[in-house]
């Protein structure tokens, strides 16, 4: 069911072209005999059917008369995941004085919406808009409903219609990994629908949605605060200018506002402020007022108000305790040393049960969080969160520190609940780090939230300083599955990319690929594609199965528990974890990986990472084996992407041959007759362009790239006024999301590129937390120009003769592709021209950080590109890799009505092995 983004419209197939089959299904009239083939109904026919919304507001969609246990005998789960298309009426009021009228909707676990004026209006020309629905149910989160006192939540969109009646259109899905297994009853899908007149004036601060840290002993616990802005789509664009504090803190605490932040009509933006701390702050002071100043646009000489916020701070005491309470520290996601941050991220800590020991002093002073302001690349012992950590340690060496315990939550799992932390083991002398990945769901810890996983670990190690204490620099991977399991999942994910981070692994009830736990047997597309494009579309996905990583994480300590009447998870992914890391060590026995499938259990009990065996797997974990060790005992390194991979035993690979493939190293040290470390390593590399290696004794790095032969390698000169050439950044395309900065989203003054901006800016916002900076084509080539574009991901909305920035962009000449007139494209010389709706998606070089990306959106027509546009990333597990060409057809074909798609070069150039086209 991750096509979605493919498929909108199933009826298609058997409407005329020339039709609209959205404002044909809206104007269809209802009819008990009209029917439609389909696989899952006796019969083959499926129907209309009426559903009414319950007393709650929520509307169930369900289909008993469907024979579903005969469905899924042959195919599993995939069979019970269906696709509904709906519709109701609304009647939005007219507002004294108002041409349109603004409103906020919530559509609570649906997948997509539209409206579509009702009676439809003759000189209609441009397609119907479809919006992203909240799926993952974030409205009805803590977070989506904290300070709310009206019917929509803190997440609600925000748009601007004429006054009249509309019909409503409505695509739900059945989703096991949302729903469940529905057992012997009919998988039934729950959906909401809230709407409201927007009556705020010019702006909105949502309070609900503010990452304020706690205050321990008096100091923030985090160098950042962030509050939501919201402006409604009848109001006037806003421009935060200032903040101040009242002047009785004077300088002993300041905020800094890192930059302006404009927010456009309808659109919701994260406030991100820098907190300074010279001096404890009083107990007492429970709240501060923190007063901005807001410049309002289009109001003649540009009007300023003030707005006053009133973030509340929870204070904990350290004094005569035996152990303090969890608490909440916030850092910039992922972490930067200036400029504004791409979210504002919280981790809950939970301190061990007697207060340590290891305090080096009773007095604070603050410390300045600093790291890599661009994608992480862990590198020990180089990393400053290393290097920092070494010096605090050795500073009071004579205490040993025990490694941090690291624990992923599950899907949909609030990290503040106090059952969620109850059940975290709690050992003495361990502190535990708590990310959220940023919000409930997250990205399945992968990309944007492994980043973040990253940045609270190491934020962790610096805030804590605060307080007088130092923590090891070293980690236990751990998961907590609630509800699905996807911290077992993370646990996995994030320790198989950085094998060098982590002392050992607890993974529980985790899946092993999003394919394994629902097959996609059952896509559309697969009916239609040509086979060769769909195995391109599933090397999309190589970067996040991790299966194909587990060599990374051979003669690693890992403990397994799963329950083995687990019917969420079945036991066999764990199984399947274990067979396939022994297989890689080569030990029969499965070596320091070990399962521990517990009889009788389900998919979750109380003390599954608290148990007596998870206890004594911690305790006795031995220490890390030294680098040269591990090299002695051989290991093969695995990688479909280098920049969200890290290394193992000091070995890293860099480079790939052909992006889109996987790339494999094997380090085998096994001729080494004596331990001497000087001896050569042999390293014979599948798909491997330029390697790393770094000494732990010295940290001296070494590059090495594959000779010209295929056969050895040779050593690369560092230059001494600079690095390397870096290597271009990875796709596929969902890895526009890790941005570093804020997403710079680049169009025109156009009123349907502007809402499309507005319809990205509110998904990333809502799936993700990543605050976005919508600006114009102009002030992008400005900001080009005086090298003030930064280094977050760009999304650039327009061909060349509709946006001034990306004329500029493809004259540069980086990609194989040209917009030589009109409706035309040109893709490695290969004409792209149809009658209409084409749309292009594509990753393209950012223009001013070779570590970032940017992705351009065009359409050889309006709706060409409302269909490239639907194709940007917001979940997990949509296979779509560097770049595709979307066409009519698609609609009712999937992948199917694709014109092309594949994967870009090491230089950004045609990738004749990773690419298809239909010509």
């Amino acid at each position: 069911m991750r096509e979605h983004p493919f498929t909108h419209s199933p009826l298609s197939a058997f409407l005329d072209p020339s039709l609209d089959p959205d404002i044909n299904f809206a104007q269809r009239p209802y009819d008990d005999s009209e029917t439609w083939p389909s696989e899952i109904c006796d019969g083959g026919r499926v129907g209309w059917r009426r559903f009414e919304v319950g007393e709650d507001g929520w509307l169930e969609v369900s289909y008993p008369e469907i024979r579903w246990d005969q469905l899924r005998s042959d195919h599993g789960w995939a069979s019970l995941q269906y696709q509904s298309i709906l519709r109701t009426t609304i009647n939005i009021p007219a507002v004294p004085n108002q041409p349109r009228t603004s409103v906020r909707i919530d559509v609570t676990q649906g997948v997509e919406y539209a409206f579509v004026p009702y009676p439809v209006p003759t000189d209609l020309t441009e397609p119907i808009s479809w919006y992203n629905a909240d799926i993952y149910a974030f409205s009805d989160t803590p977070t989506g409903l904290r300070g709310t006192t009206n019917k929509t939540s803190n997440f609600a969109r925000s748009l601007s219609l004429t006054p009249g009646k509309y019909v409503i259109l409505l695509k739900a899905l059945y989703e096991i990994r949302m729903f469940g297994d529905p057992g012997s009853s009919p998988p039934t899908i729950r959906i909401k629908v809230a709407a409201e007149v927007d009556e705020v004036g010019d702006f909105q601060i949502l309070e609900g949605l503010e990452e304020v840290p706690d205050v321990v002993d008096g100091w923030f616990m985090g160098d950042w605060i962030s509050v939501g802005f919201r402006v409604p789509s009848e109001a006037q664009d806003i421009e935060i200018i200032g903040v101040e504090l009242p002047a009785s803190f004077g300088q002993s605490i300041n905020l800094t506002l890192p930059g302006s932040a404009k927010i456009l009509k309808g659109q919701i933006r994260p406030i991100a402020l820098r907190v300074g701390q010279t001096k404890a702050l009083p107990g007492y002071v429970q709240s501060l007022a923190i007063k901005l100043t807001i410049k309002i646009h289009g109001s003649g000489k540009g009007e300023e108000k003030q707005a006053i916020w009133h973030p509340t701070f929870n204070h904990i005491r350290t004094d005569d305790k035996d152990r303090i309470a969890p608490f909440k520290i916030t850092f910039a996601s992922p972490s930067i040393t200036s400029g504004v941050p791409a979210a504002v991220s919280h981790a809950m800590i939970l301190p061990p049960p007697q207060w340590p020991t290891n305090k080096t002093s009773s007095s604070a002073s603050p410390v300045a969080l600093a790291s890599d302001p661009g994608i992480i690349h862990p590198q020990p012992p180089s990393t400053p969160s290393a290097s920092t950590q070494q010096a605090a340690h050795s500073a009071n060496a004579a205490v040993p520190l025990s490694p941090v315990l690291l624990v992923l939550h599950g899907a949909g799992v609030d990290i503040t609940l106090p059952e969620y932390i109850a059940a975290v083991p709690s050992i003495p002398e361990y502190w535990a780090v708590l990310p959220t990945g940023r919000n409930e769901w997250g990205e399945d810890w992968h990309g944007g939230s492994m980043l973040d996983v990253w940045a609270a670990r190491d934020a962790f190690s610096l805030i804590i300083r605060r307080i007088g204490m130092v923590v090891s620099d070293q980690t236990i991977m751990m998961s907590r599955m609630m509800g699905h399991s996807n911290g077992g999942q993370g646990a996995w994910h994030l320790a198989a990319r950085y094998p060098d981070r982590v002392r050992g692994v607890v993974a529980a009830s985790g899946w092993l690929t999003i394919q394994d736990y629902v097959p996609y047997t059952e896509i559309n597309s697969r009916h239609y594609a040509d086979p060769s494009l769909m195995g391109i579309l599933s090397s999309s996905l190589s970067s996040y199965n991790n299966d194909l990583y587990l060599s990374n994480l051979a003669n690693i300590p890992i403990l397994v528990v799963h329950g083995s009447e687990d019917d969420n998870v079945p036991p066999r992914h764990s199984r399947s974890y274990v067979n396939i890391i022994s297989s890689w060590a080569g030990q029969q026995d499965g070596g320091p990986a070990r399962l521990l499938e517990v009889p009788k259990k389900g998919h979750w009990w109380d003390d599954v990472l608290r148990s007596d065996q998870v206890i004594e797997f911690i305790k006795d974990l031995p220490h890390k084996k030294s680098w040269d060790e591990q090299r002695k005992v051989g290991f093969t390194l695995t990688t479909a992407n280098p920049q969200e991979s890290g290394g193992r035993a000091g070995v890293r690979i860099v480079e790939l041959d052909i992006p889109g493939r996987i790339g494999r190293l094997d380090v085998n040290a096994r001729q080494w007759k004596d331990s001497d470390p000087a001896k050569p390593l042999d390293l014979r590399g599948t798909n491997v362009k330029r390697i790393e290696l770094v000494s732990q004794q010295s940290g001296k790095l070494q590059t090495f790239r594959k000779s010209s032969s295929g056969i050895g390698w040779i050593q690369e000169d560092v230059p001494i006024m600079g690095p390397l050439t870096l290597p271009r950044a990875y796709g596929p395309i969902i890895r526009i999301l890790s941005t570093a900065g804020p997403m710079t989203i680049i169009c025109p003054d156009s009123p349907r590129l502007r809402d499309i901006a507005k319809k990205i800016a509110h998904d990333l916002y809502l799936y993700h937390r990543l605050d976005s900076d919508i600006i114009g084509d102009r002030e992008g080539l400005m900001r080009v120009a005086k090298d003030e574009l930064g280094q977050g991901n760009l999304v650039i909305l327009g061909r060349p003769d509709e946006n001034l920035y990306t004329n500029w962009m493809i004259r540069q000449g980086k990609l194989p592709l040209r917009f030589p007139t009109k409706g035309v494209m040109l893709v490695n010389d290969k004409v792209v021209y149809d009658r209409g709706a084409v749309g292009l998606i594509t990753l393209h070089p950012h223009t001013t950080s070779s570590r970032s990306l940017a992705m351009l959106i065009a359409g050889n027509d309006d709706l060409g590109l409302e269909l490239a546009a639907r194709l940007s990333p917001i979940r997990t597990g949509v296979p779509i890799p560097d770049w595709a060409i979307v066409g009519p057809q698609a609609r009712w074909k999937g992948a199917g009505g694709f014109i092309g798609a594949g994967f870009w070069d090491g230089h950004w150039g045609w990738n004749e092995a990773m690419s298809w086209m239909d010509r």
